[in-house]
């Protein structure tokens, strides 16, 4: 919801019913679905690292910064993590 005009969501600024419903659907729908599907790969994994490396990959470095600012309430919900006990163990692990 961020930089509606450049990415084509300019009347978002002019309707803020509309711009609270998109908050909204990504704090409660969209930010938690993918948290399921990341966390399918770590289950995946049989190393418990994302790419199932041996060591922490490139996936894990950039995932791992996100879910920190998640569990310091960047969603608006310090707590969204802990639906996803294997991510919140990859946090842990660094």
């Amino acid at each position: 919801a961020n930089y509606k005009e450049r990415f084509g969501f300019a009347h978002l600024a002019e309707d803020e019913g509309a711009l609270a419903s998109v908050w909204k659907a990504q704090y409660e729908e969209i930010i938690p679905r993918h948290l399921g599907q990341l966390q399918q790969q770590l289950d995946a994994s049989a190393t418990g690292w994302l790419a199932g490396t041996q060591g922490p990959s490139i996936a894990d470095f950039f995932w791992v910064p996100s879910l920190m600012a998640l569990q310091k309430g960047r969603s608006g919900d310090a707590d969204v993590l802990k639906a996803f006990p294997r991510l919140e163990a990859l946090v842990g692990r660094f």
